[in-house]
């Protein structure tokens, strides 16, 4: 991938990516594949140790088999899902997420002029189903668990998040341990 960046490039990106695909339309109707494979595809200190991607067109459907990316034995992001691609979109999916030490990307969210500090671990999963016409009536479930670095914050200090997706009336209810480290929220 280094191929496309210029060798003194900061925001260059290394690692081996693979990719093929197929995609026709007949009579409105797509069908077709796309797949990629990667390894150590690295920006910076950030590592992608193994990225996979495979897709399936069928009968304007679209399905995500497998979307996998594998820094490490304990850090991942997951997901499969199927999304219809006409109205209403009718989708259901599931993404599971563990990222262990979120300083890693670091890389992905700075610019030369603006460093943007990061830490902390973070754990998310999400099952869902519904249609992006009626968002509102669409059931599923979220969990969030960002847990901060130890050194801004209390060593047991967690936040968590649970609700259905959407919540009933929209209420959702977050907790913010407060301390004079800790920023109030906004009312």
């Amino acid at each position: 991938m280094s191929d496309y960046w210029k060798s003194e490039a900061p925001d260059n990106v290394t690692g081996e990516l693979q990719g093929d695909g197929t995609l026709q339309s007949r009579g409105g109707v797509a069908s077709g594949q796309i797949n990629f494979f990667g390894a150590q595809i690295a920006r910076g200190p950030l590592v992608v140790r193994q990225l996979n991607f495979q897709s399936t067109l069928a009968a304007n459907k679209f399905y995500l088999n497998d979307l996998t990316a594998a820094l490490n034995d304990q850090d991942y992001l997951k997901a499969h899902a199927v999304v219809g691609l006409q109205k209403p979109y009718a989708y259901t999916g599931a993404l599971t997420a563990n990222l262990g030490d979120l300083s890693a990307f670091e890389p992905l969210l700075s610019t030369p002029e603006k460093k943007t500090p990061i830490a902390g671990s973070l754990v998310v999963n999400w099952k869902g189903e519904g249609t992006a016409a009626t968002p509102e009536n669409n059931p599923g479930t979220l969990t969030l668990k960002p847990t901060p670095s130890s050194s801004p914050q209390p060593p047991n200090f967690q936040a968590k998040v649970g609700a259905p997706s959407p919540p009933p009336e929209r209420n959702v209810p977050i907790h913010f341990p407060l301390n004079e480290q800790t920023p109030h929220p906004p009312p």
